[in-house]
């Protein structure tokens, strides 16, 4: 997976719109870097709040408290090996608390064909397709803040299920 494009909208320490078109970055970006408290864990936390509604340093995605107005709203962009574009968006009323999520795959000109109905539920079930286990992704390819020994405080039994989902038995 190579993410192309990230857009938060009113979410976390994020004011209006932040569009980040990832793939003109080009290669060799390593590093996020500033001020504390400016969102720079909140563009990390991004895609894993999206696909498994669940923040990596929290445990868990508090639609109020990530969320700073009615529509706010996380959007990933993807391109797989295979070349298959997707674009996964959580929304979040940051009053009642209430969200919704959708799972599209892009295709020639841009039209997009739906993957999921709206519900997070449906989301979730259609991301897993797409990603890893959320322990699975933890202890792969993600260090959480303050959490980058995930592995090695899992109990043994847990570590062995993780082996075993990343060889695919």
């Amino acid at each position: 997976m190579i993410l192309d494009r990230l857009i938060l909208r009113e979410m976390f320490a994020f004011p209006g719109t932040v569009d980040l078109e990832l793939r003109s970055l080009g290669a060799g970006v390593f590093a996020i870097v500033g001020p504390n408290g400016h969102g720079k864990t909140a563009l990390i936390d991004a895609l894993p709040a999206v696909a498994y509604q669940r923040l990596p340093g929290h445990d868990d995605l508090h639609p109020k408290t990530a969320a700073r107005a009615r529509d706010s709203k996380i959007e990933c962009w993807w391109t797989e090996p295979s070349g298959d574009r997707f674009r996964a968006a959580l929304g979040i009323d940051a009053q009642s608390g209430s969200c919704d999520g959708v799972l599209e795959q892009i295709l020639a000109g841009d039209q997009r064909r739906p993957l999921s109905d709206g519900k997070v539920s449906s989301l979730a079930t259609a991301m897993a397709h797409h990603l890893p286990s959320y322990a699975l992704f933890l202890n792969s390819c993600f260090a959480a803040q303050g959490r980058g020994d995930e592995f090695l405080r899992a109990k043994p039994s847990a570590r062995k299920d993780l082996f075993a989902e990343f060889c695919g038995l």
